[in-house]
């Protein structure tokens, strides 16, 4: 067909499987688009590592170390320190931020005053393999 507009028939007979393009469909206000298809996340996907997270082990581990926290809408382990001063507080991060970096363990550090936040954040691409030990080790070493 060298025609640039098609019927519907036509192109209802060349959308579909084998054909490499996606079945026809009527949107609310009666106009034609292509079926969505929903996109299939990646062993190791967010879903994943939320899951790994809420374990049993994870929930034992987190029961044995009261001073730390689960936050599963950023995916991380946080913990506040108390010091006295603000000095204090910010020497702290210089260590844990070459500690961090020997260990190739991300980090996020706020200081408010003599007070610290530390969370440990477990990515996307950190999804494979055991990393949620890895997170929790670190973490030990900081307790």
């Amino acid at each position: 067909m060298s025609t640039k507009h098609q019927t519907e028939e036509q192109q209802k007979t060349e959308s579909g499987p084998g054909t490499g393009r996606r079945p026809l469909s009527r949107g609310a206000n009666g106009s034609r688009r292509r079926a969505l298809r929903k996109k299939r996340r990646p062993p190791g996907s967010l879903k994943g590592i939320v899951a790994r997270l809420k374990s049993e082990r994870v929930q034992i581990w987190l029961a044995q170390r009261p001073q730390w926290r689960l936050h599963l809408a950023s995916r991380s382990l946080r913990r506040t320190y108390e010091y006295p001063s603000a000095e204090v507080a910010k020497a702290h991060v210089s260590y844990l931020t070459s500690l961090a970096s020997s260990l190739h363990q991300p980090f996020e550090a706020k200081v408010d005053g003599a007070q610290l936040t530390l969370s440990l954040h477990v990515t996307s691409r950190d999804g494979q393999g055991d990393v949620i030990d890895k997170v929790l080790d670190f973490a030990d070493k900081l307790s």
